[in-house]
């Protein structure tokens, strides 16, 4: 999926948000909570929907392969809401406390759920849900003792890779429900799958070399591996069309936008000294979307000209896990507020 279906490492996301018992409000209006709020924003009208629930610490949504859907954490039990309708409902209780790991994804055509499940010896199962029915359809043991866990679904459907901060990845192939051991991918910032779902890139330190990072791709059906730059890559996205990925990097606290046409080098776009927050490409490949560091608003710009546009009139500077909508229509965004 998604991603940003995409990077692992969430830190300390204290923000979000419900679509239980929603309440649609004037953003202008905003009263101070002591919990997390969720927000959504139409980029081509501007509007900015509020949906809040009080005391329920609400966090990582995620949206569905078509954007109808979002599902997220309510303390630590999963739920999925109908963006449309508002309909939501829980589907899993969970006491595996997932504070820095988003361990959920849909499936490519929504119906179904991926998520990890502990037990008592910190083993790990991944178990698919059916959206419709709420019944577990498939249970894979994994093991591991995986910190910090968090999956990706395949676009295929064919494929899940589960990577952590400590320990190597494992790819679970849903068809025949074995589990691989990728060794090396421990401690990657970023994975991201390919659009043809053939493989993936990550980019994780290389071994025995502190802070010394590399980013590669791994085909699935081969095992092969090709490194395709030294730098490091977060917040990976991949074109529409599958040929160029474009990623952020840090070298001594700048921040730099690349992009980078696989058999190619790396193309720099855009340098500043703050965060930057790449969201994705447009849906003509033609500019990526991101939350500029100058502005902090939701911003374009177009690789062939440099050209930044504004594109949303709020600022994203207290906002936490930012995220596009597969139609490139809509932001997910969150904000803690306390009162």
């Amino acid at each position: 999926m998604s991603y940003i279906r995409h990077g692992y490492l969430l830190g300390l996301c204290l923000f979000i948000t419900t679509f239980l018992g929603c309440t649609i409000v004037d953003v202008d209006n905003r009263v101070q909570l002591s919990s997390g709020e969720i927000f959504v924003l139409d980029i081509a009208r501007n509007n900015v929907n509020r949906f809040a629930q009080k005391n329920v610490f609400y966090r990582f949504p995620i949206w569905s392969s078509d954007g109808s859907k979002l599902a997220y954490r309510a303390d630590n039990n999963i739920h999925y809401v109908d963006v449309q309708s508002g309909f939501s409902e829980e589907l899993v209780k969970s006491e595996f406390s997932t504070f820095f790991s988003v361990n959920y994804d849909w499936s490519p055509d929504g119906k179904e759920l991926a998520y990890l499940e502990e037990n008592d010896n910190a083993d790990l199962t991944l178990n698919i849900i059916n959206i419709e029915t709420k019944q577990v359809i498939k249970s894979i043991f994994i093991g591991g003792n995986l910190f910090y866990s968090a999956i990706d679904w395949s676009p295929r459907g064919d494929y899940v890779i589960i990577y952590s901060g400590n320990k190597d990845a494992r790819l679970v192939d849903l068809r025949n429900e074995t589990v691989e051991v990728i060794e090396g991918i421990g401690g990657s910032i970023s994975i991201a799958w390919c659009p043809n779902g053939e493989a993936f890139a990550y980019s994780t330190v290389a071994p025995q070399e502190l802070l010394k990072y590399d980013t590669s791709l791994y085909n699935v059906g081969t095992k092969e591996r090709l490194e395709i730059t030294d730098l490091d890559a977060s917040q990976i996205s991949w074109s529409e069309d599958g040929t160029t990925m474009a990623f952020v990097s840090r070298l001594d606290n700048i921040y730099h936008l690349y992009t980078l046409e696989i058999g190619a080098g790396p193309v720099e776009v855009f340098t500043r000294n703050d965060k930057i927050r790449l969201l994705g490409w447009s849906s003509d490949d033609s500019e990526l979307l991101f939350i500029n560091p100058d502005s902090k608003r939701l911003s374009s710009i177009t690789l062939e000209t440099g050209e930044i546009k504004n594109l949303s009139r709020r600022s994203f500077q207290e906002s936490n896990w930012i995220r596009l909508s597969p139609d490139k229509t809509r932001l997910v965004f969150g904000i803690q507020i306390f009162s």
